[in-house]
């Protein structure tokens, strides 16, 4: 996971190091792969949010592999 997180920021800082294309898929399939519980807290702010009208997806996965507890 660390290493699939450090080769997202040299890409974004446009630094020229980085992963082959092989690692990168290998290290993206472990990012993701993680099952992902919410806590108290992620509820409370949901709850919160519908309370006043907003609704939130929920455990949405962004196209570069993070996980968003709530998308607004």
């Amino acid at each position: 996971r660390q290493l699939y997180q450090w080769h997202l920021w040299q890409k974004e800082e446009k630094f020229n190091v980085g992963l082959s294309l092989i690692l990168e898929r290998k290290c993206y399939k472990a990012f993701t792969s993680t099952e992902h519980t919410s806590s108290a807290f992620q509820r409370d702010v949901v709850y919160v949010l519908r309370s006043v009208g907003i609704k939130p997806k929920e455990e949405v996965l962004t196209q570069r592999g993070y996980s968003l507890d709530a998308l607004v």
